[in-house]
């Protein structure tokens, strides 16, 4: 006989005392099992909040305890899984990382942030054919989402493929338009290629979106005085000066304006600051030298 007609059989044909005593049976099993769940779900969430803390404090040997204590708990916890990869990422342990990120693809394969990092890791590696299928997956994933594409854009940029980066970041700009970044580095790759005005155009809108994109000014003022537009760079310099005040750089590009314009007065100051913030800065070092002889004339 069957185990259920075993069962039939015991009670003496009162079939429903039988249905019932199983039934019973059943429920006292899934309350168990939902207990033993709820067990495991509230151990990981604790493991996992114990690796935040850990790892906030970057305490990483204790985070990577506590991550992969969440992970035994339940192993469908993605956000443990990244957490984690992010961990041996702080650590230098690019192997670890992308192991722990492959596995949280397997556990949500649309997931951007895994192939996100993963990209990040094999471009650090300078595994550059690894880091393309990363970056393109997530553009497959979600073509509406800039980040693969500016992702992309910029390993192109990295192994000096300027067309396909310029491209790539075409395709984000009507993504991203609201983001200075992506106008920044169009106006980096059409500088690249000598198109100054659109490079000009490109890094105006980076400071339009962002009037604290430090890096737009910096850039329009090289434009800007490659141009001989002086009283412009000299406003785009003055206006990255005041953003980065500890920045040799900044007073040095000052100078080179003012001496351009033969204002070798400003251009000394400027110059002497750039050497206060940076002793060894050769092109300040030159340019005061030349500012001091026009002086004197």
């Amino acid at each position: 006989m069957k185990d259920n007609q075993k069962a039939d059989f015991f009670v003496g044909g009162r079939l429903w005392r039988g249905k019932l005593f199983i039934a019973t049976l059943a429920i006292a099993a899934m309350i168990m099992l939902a207990g033993g769940m709820m067990s495991c779900s509230d151990g990981a969430e604790k493991a996992y909040k114990q690796g935040i803390e850990y790892e906030n404090n970057k305490e990483y040997d204790k985070a990577i305890t506590a991550y992969n204590k969440a992970i035994a708990a339940r192993p469908s916890h993605l956000e443990a899984h990244l957490h984690l990869g992010q961990v041996y990422v702080a650590m230098d342990w690019p192997e670890q990382a992308i192991a722990i990120y492959k596995r949280a693809i397997g556990i949500q394969p649309d997931c951007l942030t895994a192939y996100a990092n993963l990209g990040s890791i094999y471009e650090q590696m300078n595994n550059y054919p690894e880091a393309e299928k990363a970056y393109q997956m997530m553009i497959d994933i979600a073509p509406e989402n800039p980040s693969g594409y500016k992702n992309l854009g910029f390993l192109y940029y990295l192994q000096e493929e300027y067309e396909l980066a310029l491209e790539t970041f075409a395709q984000a700009l009507p993504l991203d338009s609201v983001s200075p970044d992506t106008h920044y580095f169009m106006g980096v790759l059409f500088d690249r290629f000598e198109a100054i005005d659109q490079a000009i155009e490109s890094y105006q809108k980076a400071v339009r979106v962002d009037p604290g994109f430090a890096q737009g000014y910096l850039y329009l003022g090289y434009d800007y005085h490659l141009q001989e537009r002086y009283d412009d760079a000299l406003q785009a310099f003055t206006k990255y000066a005041e953003m980065r005040p500890d920045d040799a750089d900044a007073h040095n590009n000052l100078g080179q304006v003012y001496f351009s314009t033969k204002q070798y007065g400003d251009a000394i100051m400027a110059f002497r600051k750039a050497l206060e913030l940076n002793p060894n800065h050769t092109a300040a070092q030159e340019g005061l030298e030349e500012s001091l002889k026009k002086e004197k004339k």
